[in-house]
């Protein structure tokens, strides 16, 4: 059963992922520039290095 992942890497195989590319201008404004700050994680292929 899937479900919200709160700490360490997600997989989208056993997390629920939320797609946030359309709105990551909206989250600065609200929420960034207000100093109200949060994380967003990367599935682990973005984290390595590239050469």
């Amino acid at each position: 059963m899937k479900y919200f992942n709160t700490e360490g890497i997600c997989r989208p195989d056993e997390h629920y992922m939320v797609r946030l590319d359309g709105r990551l201008e909206q989250i600065k404004r609200s929420l960034v520039d207000q100093k109200k700050y949060f994380v967003i994680n990367k599935d682990g292929s973005m984290a390595r290095p590239r050469f």
